[in-house]
């Protein structure tokens, strides 16, 4: 096993609700990962078809058409149509 205490912080947790995770995914893992400092974490749910996107400092977003992800240090934006991810 890993020592997840020394492992990078990464860019970028998306998380997909089910049934049995949406809690968690939506309290206990999202102040987790504020904490660490994990600066996007997007909750992906199936039920309204959307994506919160969770950033410190910033109130959470509802995204429904689409969402972008501007890395620091990247080059150009990722963008992303949210209609087609769940056809």
């Amino acid at each position: 096993g890993g020592d997840w205490a020394r492992a990078p912080i990464p860019s970028l947790i998306v998380e997909v609700l089910s049934p049995s995770t949406r809690r968690r995914d939506r309290n206990q893992k999202r102040e987790l990962y504020l904490e660490i400092g994990v600066p996007d974490y997007w909750i992906v749910d199936p039920e309204t078809r959307a994506i919160t996107s969770v950033r410190p400092g910033a109130k959470d977003i509802k995204h429904t058409d689409r969402i972008t992800w501007s890395p620091t240090g990247a080059s150009e934006s990722l963008v992303i149509e949210i209609a087609p991810l769940f056809e």
